[in-house]
């Protein structure tokens, strides 16, 4: 399922409906009923921690135990970011695969196990607050990445992204974006400003099973610019130059209205029925460069080394509008990049039709010696640097393969840390930040963000 996220440890999955348009009528009442509620309890209830010029109110998600038992509750943890030391380094976009109101619904009950900062409606762009950026909202089913990260939920549903994905919403969300970022430092890029389908899950098995949303059709590079308070034109040319002119780092920039990629979706048997055709952020990425050759595959998506396919949860072979990878080679109208330990080949034609903008950036390669560095999905401390009483977390190597001769783009270094969070106060070490001293670099490794131990690879800054 697209979407909400799952619980703290990506564990628990929330419990879902789905809405056409034509059921919004009769959600629109329970709309009105909780709007209702919340303003006779406005009085007593703290303002919404929002922009000014935003239609935002606060709706308190459910912090309740679940049966009144204390290991089993919903649907965030307080913290007290980035006081207590958990820095705030990206803001997640989401859309809900639901409607405004059972979102409220859905996040006020604590057997939901989700929840999200800030909910943006559809139709009008009024804003719910419901988890305070400061606490911890279990929303990207990832334990580290829900740390150091604030969600944003979009009423809308990604199969259908161009008839929910409305001006009203886009604009505020730029809006919030911007005022988040400015309040905790958050740069305003493509590689802090992420889809939910860009963060990648813990494990092998979490990874496989982490949410694609906003989807295909939520438009990255316009948005970005109502973001950064520019014209596409100028956020399309900070991307890079339209020719190599040296250049070694790849963004891909597809042009929104002339790319229109297959996608599929309801795979019902074998029979996959293709999406209308309609602006998309992303490209394909194949084994080769020509039409015919297949996409590429991933181990977590498919163990048994079949190809990436079109459907629009598949994200094996689909590289998005504003991520950035490193030039792996040229062949006649297609351009090869690094790509989850493989080169993967995209349609990028010069001039007209051209898919890709070329830039430099800092990246890592395996240090002199290592034939393989492994990927991981959270860079949690080692084990000795847990107190006696506190579980470590587990951090297993993902399924990838990093070979000598690659090199991936990283955003930077990131504190490993590991949040010890619990319902009951009485719990070792409650509410207090572990921190290590393993040094990680995060990486975009494929589709998602992974990271590698720094100690594993040497960076370098590519023209």
């Amino acid at each position: 399922m697209l979407g909400l996220g799952v619980g703290e440890d990506g564990v628990h999955h929330g419990k879902r409906k789905r809405f056409s348009r034509r059921l919004l009528v009769a959600a629109g009442v329970s709309l009105l009923l909780i709007v209702g509620l919340a303003g006779s309890a406005a009085a007593s209830r703290p303002a919404a921690d929002c922009p000014a010029s935003l239609n935002c109110d606060f709706i308190p998600a459910a912090y309740k135990t679940i049966g009144g038992n204390p290991a089993d509750y919903g649907n965030y943890d307080q913290a007290s970011r980035p006081a207590d030391g958990l820095k705030i380094n990206s803001i997640v976009i989401h859309d809900t695969e639901e409607s405004y109101p059972g979102t409220i619904s859905g996040f006020t009950d604590p057997a939901h196990q989700a929840a999200a900062n800030y909910l943006v409606q559809s139709s009008t762009g009024n804003v719910t607050e419901m988890v305070r950026p400061g606490d911890v909202a279990w929303a990207v089913g990832n334990w580290y990445y829900n740390t150091h990260s604030v969600s944003i939920e979009n009423e809308g549903f990604a199969a259908q992204g161009a008839a929910w994905y409305t001006q009203a919403e886009y604009k505020s969300d730029a809006a919030l974006v911007r005022y988040l970022a400015r309040k905790y430092g958050v740069p305003l890029d493509a590689e802090h400003i992420v889809g939910h389908d860009s963060v990648g899950g813990e494990n092998s098995a979490q990874n496989k099973n982490q949410h694609t949303d906003p989807g295909p059709y939520w438009n990255w590079n316009y948005f970005m610019s109502l973001v950064r308070g520019e014209s596409e034109s100028a956020y399309l040319a900070s991307q890079g130059s339209a020719g190599a002119r040296g250049h070694h780092v790849i963004t891909i920039s597809p042009d929104w209205n002339a790319n229109r990629p297959p996608v599929t979706t309801g795979c019902q048997q074998s029979t996959c029925p293709a999406l209308p055709s309609q602006p998309a952020n992303f490209v394909y990425l194949r084994t080769q460069p020509n039409q015919s050759a297949p996409l590429l595959s991933d181990p977590t998506m498919h163990p048994r080394g079949g190809p990436g396919t079109t459907k629009i949860n598949d994200w094996s072979a689909t590289a998005r509008a504003g991520d950035q990878y490193v030039l792996a080679g040229r062949k006649g109208d297609w351009t090869g990049i690094w790509f989850g330990g493989r080169t993967g080949w995209f349609r990028d034609p010069r001039g007209t039709g051209a898919t890709a903008r070329f830039t430099g950036a800092t990246v890592v390669t395996p240090k002199p010696g290592k034939a393989t560095v492994p990927v991981y999905g959270a860079p949690y401390p080692e084990s000795s640097a847990y107190p006696k009483g506190v579980t470590p977390r587990s951090r297993p190597a993902l399924a990838y393969t990093f070979k000598a001769g690659q090199s991936y783009v990283t955003t930077g270094s990131v504190p490993d840390d590991s949040y010890n969070a619990a319902y009951d106060p009485r719990t070792p070490h409650n509410r207090e930040v572990i921190r290590g001293h393993t040094r990680y670099d995060q990486v975009l490794f494929n589709h998602r963000l992974y990271y590698v131990n720094a100690s594993d690879v040497t960076l370098k800054h590519l023209r």
